[in-house]
């Protein structure tokens, strides 16, 4: 049987400081509800890999402490990828 599909949504699109200089967060933006495509331990932090930003540089995951869970059965989730789609129709995602 197939796992369920895991949505979340980032609350956090900050960047982060790598020795001292702003990373980049590839696209990441607060309010959208990605799909999860990998979710795991990375250098002793749980993190995640998202569907919607596939070719983030080295493939790097975010820190998960950036998301939180969404209720997948809820039609408010679907109308926000809707327009999340929408919205970046044309960005190459």
């Amino acid at each position: 049987m197939a796992e369920p599909v895991k949505l979340v949504e980032c609350i956090d699109d900050r960047p982060e400081l790598i020795n001292g200089i702003p990373g980049t967060m590839d696209g990441l933006r607060k309010g959208k509800i990605y799909v999860v495509r990998w979710e795991g331990w990375f250098r002793g932090s749980l993190c995640i890999k998202v569907v919607e930003i596939p070719n983030r540089k080295y493939d790097c995951p975010y820190f998960a402490h950036r998301f939180r869970p969404v209720d997948g059965r809820k039609i408010d989730v679907f109308r926000a990828i809707i327009e999340t789609a929408k919205a970046t129709e044309g960005e190459g995602v």
